[in-house]
């Protein structure tokens, strides 16, 4: 069971993909090109390895 400070760490995570997300979502409406989404889908990607990991799920 994680500590305090790693469910703090853990729910930032959680809300920086969830910010992530957002972006690319409102990026794809706004049919901004590849130099927008690729960066936010690499992005995307990375923060759910990070949240996997420390969950365990890795």
């Amino acid at each position: 069971m994680p500590n305090e400070k790693e469910a703090a760490a853990n729910e930032a995570i959680r809300d920086a993909l969830k910010a992530i997300q957002r972006a690319r979502e409102l990026s794809e409406r706004a049919e901004y090109g590849s130099l927008v989404l690729g960066p936010l889908a690499d992005a995307q990607l990375s923060a759910q390895y990070a949240l996997d990991t420390v969950l365990g799920r890795n």
